[in-house]
């Protein structure tokens, strides 16, 4: 008996002891979880726009299941401010670097990031004071190599260079200085010079490094070639792309090169980065056009705005409904001088029938629509593509908004002093941000996603094929060709072939009022020679009648989308 106490109390005290030991490693796991933030480009982003977070997790154990999440504040009162939470990552988390494409409301306060296991408990956290790193205005981007723009630039890891294109809002130019990108990021970086970005790529010798199917539909010369100059520099030569200019030129051989693509510049330096001195640099430099967006854009949206009809009462039947309702009283003396509840119930009926048929009439649709919700959508396709969504919200009555966002999307241009709330996830199916919308007020954001166009074009000499992937008709269709513009009509799903004999060019003057907006959308940025464009509008609304408010939704969706003729 003896015997059996003596073991149980060992057993007692061993347990007790692993315990312990146990406790005391869980704490020393989560003592030694770090946590490390980089913002931006080489620690600068540009305030109220995009910038790329990477958050690296180091000391853990082995994995753990969790989430890692970035918090930011915002709103419009700093001392009890939303938090906005962005999940970078869920499920299994290890050791390693997350990456992600934030908008950075405003840099007054901390951005953290914490670590947290499946119950929600934090296992490490990290804040980082930004406000340090804001710039007002866009500036260049070198990666992979120093090249000095009067100390403006920033220098980046080709590693480093992120994988969304909207990433890229607040660069001014990106230039690429060395071979080491890889595909994932060029596409990136295509799909902004797509939006209106300018991208600067040196070749030379580290051409063949380079060389790939994406990056040979990126650069100005086709058929490309090494040339060793007298000095000893290697040059990349070969013939112009249509569109394509030498703006500069050194031993006897171009030097830059630029072509449009899309509403951006792209620019091949055709030698080495190492290979530029001071004063190259400096001409380099005077010759890039910055960055830009597609204006036209907004444009669109406050007509496409402007032209939807509001549901509201028709307050001009007021003098209608007065004069009705005079008629009715007036009939009622006449009545109730020989029978008064006769005259009564004359009376209730005709100011029934009245108030029936006028709400009726003043509310056709059912309902009055308190919120009007516009999205313009553009679709951009080349070898690339990409999605700029514009959505304009107006409110007869003040209300808290919630919209929802295809993953990879983010508002762009939102006020922050109107945002509420946001949780955006980079695991879930749909990502949602929520805002206070004043009554009365137009409210403008921007979103940016990548995309698959509904449309594909190829042209031969004679023909040009329209391939039609989405469900509905269009609504009117430019054709653009050899710098001219052909009204095509309507096209439904399938493939439709056009024969260029039986193609009449139309002037802006006299294309209908639809087409005329689609030309104003593409006119001042498309590049027309050397491609072939579809300009297509489709176009879907629908009364809201049911959920967190009453209202329509219009939904305008313009694609564009070309290929080298």
């Amino acid at each position: 008996m003896q015997r059996d106490r003596t073991d149980a109390g060992w057993r007692a005290l061993t347990g007790a002891v692993t315990l312990a030991l146990c406790l005391a490693c869980s704490q020393s796991v989560s003592a030694t979880v770090q946590l490390r933030i980089d913002l931006g480009f080489d620690e600068q982003f540009v305030r109220k726009q995009f910038a790329p977070v990477r958050v690296e997790v180091a000391g853990l154990l082995g994995p753990v299941q969790g989430r890692l999440v970035v918090l930011e504040d915002a709103g419009q009162d700093m001392r009890s401010p939303q938090t906005l939470s962005y999940e970078l990552a869920a499920g299994t988390i290890h050791d390693g670097v997350y990456e992600a494409t934030l908008p950075i409301y405003d840099p007054v306060l901390p951005l953290e990031a914490r670590l947290l296991d499946s119950d929600g408990r934090v296992l490490a956290a990290e804040s980082k004071n930004v406000r340090l790193f804001a710039r007002e205005e866009p500036f260049p981007v070198v990666a992979g190599a120093v090249l000095r723009f009067r100390a403006t630039e920033s220098l980046v890891d080709p590693e480093d260079l992120p994988r969304d294109w909207w990433a890229y809002s607040g660069v001014k130019a990106l230039w690429i200085a060395s071979p080491n990108v890889e595909q994932t990021r060029w596409t990136a970086i295509a799909e902004w010079a797509l939006s209106g970005g300018s991208v600067v790529i040196c070749t030379g010798s580290d051409f063949y490094q380079l060389d790939s199917p994406l990056v040979r539909s990126l650069l100005p010369l086709a058929l490309p070639a090494l040339y060793e100059a007298p000095s000893g520099t290697q040059y990349l030569t070969g013939s112009l792309r249509p569109g394509a200019r030498t703006l500069l030129e050194r031993d006897s051989v171009p030097l830059l090169v630029r072509r449009p693509y899309g509403a951006g510049n792209v620019y091949v330096v055709t030698c080495r980065a190492a290979d530029l001195d001071e004063t190259d640099i400096d001409r380099l430099a005077a010759s890039i056009l910055p960055s830009s967006r597609i204006s036209s854009m907004d444009q669109f949206l406050k007509e496409s705005v402007a032209e939807t009809r509001v549901l509201r009462p028709v307050y001009v039947s007021a003098p209608l409904i007065g004069l009705l309702c005079t008629a009715t009283l007036f009939l009622f003396h006449r009545i109730a001088k020989r029978r008064f509840v006769t005259g009564a119930v004359v009376l209730g009926l005709c100011i029934t029938a009245v108030s029936v048929s006028f709400a009726f009439y003043t509310n056709w649709a059912g309902h009055i629509g308190f919120v009007h919700h516009v999205a313009t959508v553009f679709s951009i396709q080349t070898d690339v593509g990409i999605d700029i969504a514009s959505d304009g919200i107006y409110a007869l009555r003040p209300l808290a908004l919630t919209v929802d966002q295809p993953r990879a999307s983010y508002p762009l241009d939102l006020e922050y002093r109107t945002l509420a709330s946001a949780v955006i996830a980079t695991d879930g199916v749909l990502d949602a941000t929520s805002f206070g919308l004043p009554a009365g007020r137009l409210l403008r954001f921007r979103t940016a996603s990548e995309a698959q166009s509904p449309l594909e074009v190829a042209a031969t000499s004679d023909t040009v094929t329209v391939v039609h992937h989405a469900e509905s008709e269009s609504s009117a269709v430019l054709l653009v060709l050899d710098g001219r513009y052909y009204s095509v009509g309507r096209l439904g799903p399938g493939t439709s072939v056009l024969r260029r004999d039986a193609l009449q060019p139309v002037s802006a003057s006299s294309m209908k009022p639809v087409e005329r907006s689609l030309y104003r959308c593409v006119s001042d940025w498309l590049p027309t020679q050397g491609m072939t464009w579809i300009v297509a509008r489709f176009e879907s609304q629908r009364d809201i009648v049911s959920g967190p408010f009453t209202g329509r939704e219009r939904v305008i969706t313009v694609v564009v989308t070309g290929a080298s003729s």
